[in-house]
């Protein structure tokens, strides 16, 4: 009902969902090892749920393109667009083999705006360091919240097999014409 010009939300039933995270890349990702790069993979945890990237070998640059999938409990869509729903918490971790894992960033992601349609484009969310809340990279990722019961549409054009862009072998030709004050 209507109450002082404000909406009240109903308490919550729960339904199923299908949540898809699309991790494109990473970029001015922090070094992590002593060569000056890092072996990034990407942790994304909601609802008790993890599940992780593969680990990237030797990059601040690395490319992705991997969907990960949750089926989870939530809120009505309407409760969700209001802000009560979890949010999606992103952390990224350089990969070591005989030392524990280096913690990288972390953002969160609110499934406030997700819908069931496949995004027009990624979007580029900034990681921050825990203590001091400094930059620490970018991650390009999007969102996908299906409704299992209601969102019908976007179950029957299924899920994605890859997000990976098709690719092409090219050619780049550089001419230099001249240097100046280089130094042996």
């Amino acid at each position: 009902g209507e109450d002082d010009g404000h909406k009240r939300l109903s308490p919550p039933d729960e339904e199923p969902y299908r949540l898809l995270l699309h991790v494109y890349q990473g970029k001015q990702l922090p070094p992590a090892d002593g060569n000056g790069t890092s072996d990034p993979y990407l942790r994304a945890s909601i609802a008790g749920q993890s599940k992780e990237t593969s680990r990237k070998t030797g990059t601040l640059f690395p490319h992705w393109f991997e969907t990960l999938s949750f089926t989870l409990q939530l809120p009505s869509r309407e409760h969700i667009q209001a802000g009560l729903a979890p949010e999606l918490i992103l952390q990224l971790f350089d990969h070591d083999r005989l030392n524990p894992d280096d913690f990288m960033g972390r953002c969160s992601l609110s499934l406030t705006h997700a819908t069931a349609a496949m995004p027009d484009s990624p979007g580029w969310v900034p990681l921050r360091l825990l203590d001091t809340n400094a930059p620490a990279g970018q991650l390009l990722v999007s969102l996908q919240l299906i409704n299992l019961n209601t969102d019908q549409a976007a179950l029957s054009r299924g899920i994605p097999r890859t997000i990976k862009p098709a690719m092409r072998r090219c050619t780049i030709e550089l001419m230099l014409l001249g240097c100046r004050d280089l130094k042996a």
